[in-house]
């Protein structure tokens, strides 16, 4: 398997894990504790926000291990992150409208045909995380962090939801 083939598994995996993880730990039907949620002295957002966070400590340390294992110059093994810290916040935002199941979907599927993309399209592997792209995930983390934040100060009821 060369290094391009070995590199677009993990390109697609590793920044859909925190996602992945942060859109099963939220939502009224997945979540058993709903009613305590729905009932908490906090708007809904705030404690998604925390519980996001909880996933991200517990996923961002073993896809990074994984990284060093992936074939490739040694910065890709951290490049990653740019997106997998970007798709989260559009993970939230969208759901605030959509749900998190419809939107882990969306962001399954936007993140999905970029690298598909670049390895169709005859581009560099590594494309996707490569330094001009992560400028672009830093602005879609911006805007998607300014929708949290107005929804934020909306969500000053307890069981709001996200």
């Amino acid at each position: 398997m060369s290094g391009g083939t070995a590199l677009a598994p993990f390109l697609l995996i590793a920044p859909l894990a925190p996602v992945l993880g942060v859109a099963a730990a939220y939502g009224p039907r997945q979540d058993p504790l709903e009613a305590l949620v729905a009932t908490a002295p906090y708007g809904r957002t705030r404690l998604i926000l925390l519980r996001t966070l909880a996933v991200l400590v517990s996923v961002l340390p073993v896809t990074a291990l994984l990284g060093l294992a992936v074939p490739g110059p040694p910065w890709l093994a951290a490049a990653w992150l740019g997106p997998a810290l970007s798709l989260v916040p559009v993970l939230l935002a969208l759901a605030g409208f959509v749900g998190p199941r419809a939107a882990a979907t969306i962001v399954l599927l936007g993140w999905s045909s970029v690298v598909v993309a670049s390895t169709r399209g005859g581009l560099d592997p590594a494309w996707p995380v490569e330094a001009g792209q992560q400028g672009v995930y830093l602005a879609l983390a911006v805007a998607a962090c300014a929708v949290i934040a107005i929804r934020l100060r909306i969500d000053r009821q307890r069981g709001v939801a996200l």
